[in-house]
């Protein structure tokens, strides 16, 4: 059986990063009504998980008003600059959060489900292989 390589441009249905509202965003200890969470590279754990410490919100019109950046269950996201770069989790259906968005140092990566599990696309990018 021969299973091919592919690219991962060949096996997104997106890449894309968020963004945050000028002026920067208090922490929060919850979610307050018309308010939604904004992760950044803190918020991603080293074990593929999430720390919602310090946990960051913008409110709800700027979330409807991102054209990119909102997480949805099976996204990886990926830290992409700064120490921490390579850093990945998974969203998967223990995520927390409904609605929730990333800012400008997170690429959000969306696998096409009909070419490549989800969950394995982020083992791969989380392994020493794929994260070189």
């Amino acid at each position: 059986m021969s299973w091919g390589k592919k690219t991962l441009k060949h096996v997104l249905i997106c890449c894309e990063s968020g963004s945050r509202p000028k002026g920067g965003l208090e922490n929060v200890e919850e979610v307050k009504e018309g308010y939604v969470p904004s992760l950044g590279a803190e918020h991603l754990s080293g074990n593929g998980g999430f720390n919602f410490t310090n946990l960051k919100t913008v409110n709800s019109s700027f979330y409807e008003g991102m054209k990119t950046g909102k997480i949805q269950r099976n996204d990886v996201l990926i830290v992409k600059d700064g120490a921490t770069t390579g850093k990945t989790s998974f969203v998967d259906e223990n995520f927390p959060y409904t609605s929730a968005g990333i800012n400008e140092h997170i690429f959000c990566l969306r696998a096409n489900p009909e070419i490549i599990f989800p969950r394995f696309l982020f083992y791969f990018l989380a392994s020493n292989v794929g994260n070189q």
